[in-house]
């Protein structure tokens, strides 16, 4: 049985804020109260920790400063055309806004940084990517 946990950013993000997916110091203070809660249950010996946002265009290193010393695998997902407007237009609830999807999207692509951990979804099931990661980081059973 698995102790790992989830922390999606947009869940907390609509906790703290509702949601307003413009404004980015509403992001700014999900990503912090996400990597406080990520470092709780760290601590409690939850493993592995998932921290899900997109955070593009420099939230990724504001994530980072705020889970400090927590051991932290980063992946990004990236999704083809026309596969990630048809995943964006299917969602019944969260971002919905296809255009930045795609701008998102192309900045997870053009970012060298995070070419290590680079995942192309488009074809994959999530199962898939989820025991990829788990075997990347040694947590497969």
């Amino acid at each position: 049985m698995s102790n790992g946990v989830t922390i999606e950013v947009d869940d907390v993000r609509g906790m703290l804020h509702g949601i307003a997916w413009n404004n980015h110091d509403s992001h700014v203070d999900a990503i912090c109260a996400a990597a406080s809660a990520a470092q709780t249950y760290l601590r409690l010996g939850h493993a592995p920790v998932v921290f899900v946002d997109t955070l593009g265009f420099g939230r990724l290193e504001i994530a980072l400063a705020a889970l400090g010393s927590a051991s932290v695998a980063v992946y990004s997902l990236c999704c083809r055309e026309p596969l990630l407007t048809v995943r964006v237009w299917r969602r019944l609830r969260g971002y919905r806004n296809y255009r930045d999807a795609r701008v998102f999207n192309a900045h997870v692509l053009a970012d060298k940084a995070r070419r290590d951990g680079l995942i192309d979804t488009t074809w994959a099931r999530p199962a898939d990517i989820a025991k990829a990661i788990l075997q990347r980081e040694n947590l497969a059973s």
